[in-house]
């Protein structure tokens, strides 16, 4: 338990303000941080019920974005979030790779997938295709029957059936 502040800088003593606020720029949750009564000094913890599912997923975000990491892994990073949220979260990869940022993304969401340069889809265990994320999720919709869809955005039933399968996506 502790400030958001001291949160994002993983309670470094050293911590920068600057770099705080870089971080959480980077992750999209500057401004909701600076919402909260408290803003930054915010505090936090396992219990806490001041922030919602989404909200600690961003601060969450803005944690793996301190001291600017050259490789991020996320696991289901858009779990809690909202349509905003996820599409803030579509922007802070697309900024990770312009930064230069290798990013590993394990999610079941294929407009997730979508955003990545590459899809690895595994099913059981064993990787089923791995290559660009439009070819990839497209083949994977034909080959469970479903109609094709346009661009890389896909959603709906194909996610549905995807989690059914027990199918994971990750890039």
């Amino acid at each position: 338990p502790g400030p958001i502040a001291d949160n994002v800088a993983r309670f470094d003593p050293e911590a920068d303000d600057a770099a705080i606020i870089e971080a959480a720029r980077r992750a999209e949750a500057h401004d909701l941080i600076l919402a909260l009564r408290d803003g930054y000094q915010t505090m936090v913890g396992p219990s806490d019920r001041t922030l919602s599912g989404g909200e600690r997923q961003r601060i969450g975000l803005a944690r793996a974005f301190y001291g600017n990491p050259r490789i991020l892994v996320l696991d289901e990073p858009s779990t809690h979030l909202d349509g905003s949220g996820e599409m803030a979260l579509e922007a802070v990869l697309s900024a990770a790779k312009a930064a230069g940022v290798t990013t590993i993304v394990i999610t079941h969401r294929p407009s997730i997938a979508a955003a990545c340069d590459r899809v690895m889809l595994l099913r059981g265990g064993v990787i089923e295709a791995f290559g660009p994320s439009g070819e990839v999720l497209r083949q994977s919709s034909v080959a469970k029957g479903l109609p094709a869809q346009q661009g890389t955005v896909v959603t709906g039933s194909f996610a549905q059936t995807m989690r059914a399968h027990g199918t994971r996506f990750g890039s």
